[in-house]
């Protein structure tokens, strides 16, 4: 999903003629998960299942399948990450997280929903599972769109509640991927920036 995000920020962007620095952050529990993911390897199969002109933008053909183009792989730093336990990014444009929550109990759920609210910058998007709601949100979030689960953040930072602070040096430590040039994880306060945190970052196209 992190390459899928990539491709259609990449492809919005450039149709609307706006330069800005795209860079998407995502986790997982799983270290297996993580190193499979950033090595962007696709099976032959993955060309019947995205168009000609995306494969041909955003993927090399190899003799195992085809990879993600080295351009789109820098935009993605992955990381380790426990989503209860570890700090979150932060002031992010974007949080996607879909078909987690569906799978923690109730107070889990409202922990999420804190630290997606502490990890977007004011009026920064989550991008939920289709079964997946912020109900109990208690007002830090206005619904863009119900049926697809998109919401918008609002209201002021709860933080303090989780017990941690992003200046402790906790702050989750992503790897950098081939063409990053070994950027790490920071906080992007400046608008000429898009940044996204994507959980759980199967390597599977979503189109």
């Amino acid at each position: 999903e992190a390459y899928s995000l990539a491709m259609l920020f990449r492809e919005c962007l450039d149709e609307a003629d706006i330069r800005v620095e795209l860079q998407i952050f995502a986790s997982d529990v799983d270290p297996d998960a993580i190193a499979t993911a950033r090595e962007g390897l696709y099976p032959a199969t993955v060309a019947s299942e995205i168009s000609e002109t995306r494969l041909a933008r955003f993927f090399v053909k190899e003799e195992a399948g085809f990879r993600v183009s080295s351009a789109l792989r820098a935009t993605a730093i992955f990381t380790v990450q426990d989503i209860l336990g570890d700090p979150p990014f932060s002031h992010l444009d974007m949080v996607s997280c879909r078909n987690v929550m569906i799978y923690m109990q109730p107070e889990a759920q409202a922990k999420m929903i804190g630290l997606f609210h502490f990890a977007l910058r004011s009026g920064g998007i989550l991008l939920l599972g289709s079964s997946e709601t912020i109900a109990a949100a208690e007002g830090r979030f206005d619904i863009v769109a119900d049926v697809e689960r998109v919401y918008r953040q609002t209201g002021r930072s709860l933080g303090g509640r989780f017990g941690f602070s992003t200046s402790s040096g906790r702050t989750p430590q992503p790897t950098a991927v081939p063409g990053t040039s070994g950027r790490r994880n920071r906080e992007f306060r400046s608008r000429t920036c898009v940044s996204v945190w994507c959980w759980k970052p199967t390597p599977r196209p979503l189109f």
